[in-house]
């Protein structure tokens, strides 16, 4: 699998599916590089040219240092 793995309370314990820029808001936890992150913020955003992304604001819940 490539990219980020998400899990969240709404899911089942242990639970890991593949996410999508749909799932992403506030209070969602990420398991990235072998760290847990929450989202704090998020923005999806439409340049005029190129394409849609989404912007976001993470805080790792292990050490709480933020990206």
């Amino acid at each position: 699998m490539n990219g980020p793995l998400l899990t969240s309370y709404h899911f089942k314990l242990n639970t890991i599916i593949m996410a999508s820029t749909s799932d992403i808001r506030n209070g969602l936890c990420i398991k990235y590089n072998h760290d847990i992150f929450k989202v704090i913020e998020f923005l999806h955003v439409k340049p005029g040219k190129g394409p849609a992304f989404v912007r976001t604001k993470l805080k790792s819940v292990t050490n709480g240092k933020g990206y």
